[in-house]
């Protein structure tokens, strides 16, 4: 039973290779094939014929007839190869051959459909806000026999992670300002046929902010100075707010992306930041010293002394002023007269009173923008202080009542006008003669000081000084009057003389007496008979 099989198979095989059982036939190992537009493509085919027989094959496109190619493999692989597809290539398929036996065109009814595809990318969504999610897909019309990957690219660039890729599928989650830009993919092994690309939008508040200077370089007071906010946002800015630290107080000082100080002062040193707001959020930029220079001001000069400011006394000046850079050098002045004589170097000098070292003296601070001048102050000993007080004491009492004695003789006349008006009888300016003649004297002594240290200051004003005001009288007589004032007297009334003393103390040194003079007023009231 056994070798009776055997022998029907052998025989089988032995008429199909004559042709006797099986004549010439063409095969397709598959009947759809799925090309990438641009790379190659092969249609699988296998056929045979008697052996000795002549044959010729070919390919021709079903709907067209047109031929595609020929077949040049070794019999009996007629498989077909077609370089750089396009869509043009797309239809069905078929493989046929002539042989000198059958006399006629051996094909299959069914052929090989051929579908020619690009790679396409979708992007959802296209617009997100950042920390959403995005998808990205890159597939194909038909389905490629190779069952691919697919690669990844950004701007161009291949994306070297892909971790996050599961198939064709790219996953941004959460999405970010980084991931925004045009996206492409393609088939691994065809990275010169990628998709078209496709863009990705993110949204996200403003980011990576700055704040830049111009112009650049130190600014000196008087400057014009402009502030620049920078920032990264989508969308972009629309408000931009300027601010100014001081301390922990924070005020506001414009708007909008430039901010511009035209003549700028101290006023203007500080710290200041910008604040950029779009339709996502909101973030501020770090602070920015803006730092101007100027010339020293606001000096000042302070004193300490080792005790009471007399001979020997140590005295210790110090020079203080605001200014940017420091102040890097201090010089010290005394005023000589008209001269001004340099007393030392440093923001503090120390020197014991003498009388040569007494005086006046202010510092000069200097910085490489400038320099300028302290207010002065007086170093002087106790006698000479003394002294200067007494002087300056007797000047104004003698300012002051030179004005008084002024007033009282206009005074005087005044109400001589009122009781003697014109046109009164010989009688009367008889007895005005004699009034003026009785006049009545205020005499005000000016006591010299006896006090040994102020006594050569104030030698000059140790004479008695008088203020005296001439009136004219009738009949050409004239009468010294010395601060009087007549009074008016009821008639048939006679009043006694009137005294009014007043005393006046003038401060002194310890070891100046006590003035004890008395000034006199004198005032005489004449009655009518």
């Amino acid at each position: 039973m056994i070798l009776r099989t055997v022998h029907i198979f052998l025989l089988m095989c032995l008429l199909w290779q004559s042709g006797v059982l099986c004549g010439p036939s063409v095969t397709y190992s598959s009947t759809r094939v799925c090309g990438l537009k641009g790379a190659s493509v092969v249609l699988p085919c296998t056929y045979y014929y008697p052996r000795g027989h002549f044959y010729w094959g070919e390919w021709y496109e079903e709907r067209s007839r047109r031929v595609r190619g020929h077949s040049n493999s070794r019999y009996p692989d007629c498989s077909l190869n077609i370089d750089n597809l396009s869509y043009d290539h797309s239809g069905v398929y078929h493989f046929r051959f002539y042989t000198s036996l059958h006399r006629s065109w051996i094909t299959r009814i069914s052929g090989i459909r051929l579908s020619v595809t690009d790679v396409q990318l979708k992007v959802d969504p296209t617009t997100a806000t950042e920390g959403e999610r995005v998808t990205l897909t890159c597939s194909t019309v038909c389905t490629l026999s190779e069952n691919p990957t697919f690669i990844w690219f950004r701007n161009r660039q291949r994306i070297k992670n892909q971790q996050s890729s599961t198939g064709n599928k790219l996953h941004l989650n959460p999405v970010s300002s980084e991931d925004a830009g045009s996206y492409s993919c393609a088939v691994q092994g065809h990275g010169n046929l990628p998709s078209s690309a496709a863009a990705l939008s993110v949204r996200y508040a403003p980011k990576d902010m700055s704040v830049s200077v111009g112009p650049s370089g130190e600014i000196v007071e008087g400057d014009s100075v402009t502030l620049i906010c920078n920032s990264d946002a989508n969308p972009p800015v629309h408000n931009y707010t300027w601010y100014r630290r001081s301390g922990d107080k924070t005020a506001q000082v414009a708007t909008g992306l430039k901010y511009s100080i035209t003549n700028t002062s101290t006023a203007h040193r500080g710290h200041y930041y910008c604040e950029a707001r779009n339709d996502i959020g909101v973030k501020s930029t770090d602070v920015t010293l803006l730092n101007i220079r100027y010339s020293p001001k606001s000096i000042s000069v302070s004193a300490s002394l080792s005790g009471d400011l007399s001979e020997g006394t140590t005295v210790t000046l110090t020079c203080s002023s605001d200014a940017n850079p420091p102040v890097h050098n201090h010089t010290w002045y005394m005023k000589s007269g008209a001269e001004a004589l340099i007393r030392g170097t440093g923001e503090s000098i120390s020197f014991n009173v003498t009388s040569d070292t007494s005086g006046l003296y202010y510092c000069e601070a200097k910085n490489e923008i400038g320099s300028q001048n302290s207010t002065e102050v007086q170093i002087l000993l106790a006698g000479n202080q003394d002294s200067s007080m007494v002087l300056a004491a007797e000047v104004i009492l003698i300012v002051i009542l030179i004005p008084i004695l002024i007033l009282l003789g206009l005074l005087w006349l005044r109400i001589r006008k009122k009781r003697h008006p014109s046109g009164s009888g010989t009688r009367t300016q008889q007895e005005d003669t004699e009034s003026d003649a009785n006049a009545v004297n205020a005499t005000i002594s000016a006591v010299a000081m006896t006090a040994g240290p102020s006594q050569a200051a104030c030698a000059a004003y140790e004479d008695v000084h008088y203020a005296s005001i001439q009136f004219s009288g009738s009949k050409g007589r004239e009468g010294p009057v010395y601060g009087n004032i007549r009074q008016p007297k009821p008639p048939k009334q006679r009043e006694d003389v009137e005294y009014s003393t007043v005393k006046f103390s003038q401060p002194s040194a310890a070891t100046q007496s006590e003035d004890k003079s008395a000034i006199y007023s004198t005032v005489n009231k004449s009655s009518r008979t």
